[in-house]
């Protein structure tokens, strides 16, 4: 129970071995028990990246992502207009099948412009699990139409982040 303690055993521990696999997840399940939501996730994550086929980190996953939206609900509630927050609840709830409630969550906002790849990226991706093609292929087209107006001079690491998904 003294995650804190644990903590600092694993980053030790990560120091001499930083790719061994089952010391990830145990970092992760520490973040978990810790309360630090974000952390965790993405950390199974970056397990799931390794094995899709864990079903221990994509339970473990899922767990984080419910502490996750708890959080970011109670700062939506603080601050509404914060579409930022809005994203992350709405991708909290697509990476835990939730599809129709990260629908919702979409529908409440308009994008800003620097939210305009990730909205429709999301977006597409949660009418394609809801097998809504048509909706997913508007999109995909929204997606790539933000993708190309992306000024080519334009170096910095968000638009390298965008334009390396477009392949």
């Amino acid at each position: 129970g003294d995650y804190e303690e644990a903590g600092q055993y694993y980053d030790k521990a990560l120091d001499i071995k930083p790719d061994n696999y089952a010391l990830k997840g145990k970092v992760a399940e520490q973040k978990l028990c810790m309360g630090e939501y974000a952390k965790a996730r993405d950390l199974f994550m970056e397990l799931l990246r390794v094995n899709h086929y864990d079903n221990n980190a994509r339970a473990s996953m899922i767990r984080a992502n419910l502490g996750l939206i708890q959080e970011l609900t109670k700062k939506r509630n603080d601050n509404p207009e914060d579409k930022k927050v809005q994203m992350e609840i709405s991708w909290s709830l697509y990476q835990i099948y939730k599809f129709e409630d990260s629908l919702k969550v979409l529908d409440e906002f308009a994008p800003d412009e620097s939210q305009i790849c990730e909205y429709n990226n999301l977006k597409g991706r949660v009418y394609l699990c809801l097998r809504d093609f048509h909706n997913a292929l508007t999109c995909f087209h929204n997606w790539k139409q933000a993708i190309e107006a992306i000024p080519s001079e334009d170096d910095s690491k968000d638009a390298e982040d965008k334009k390396k998904r477009y392949g």
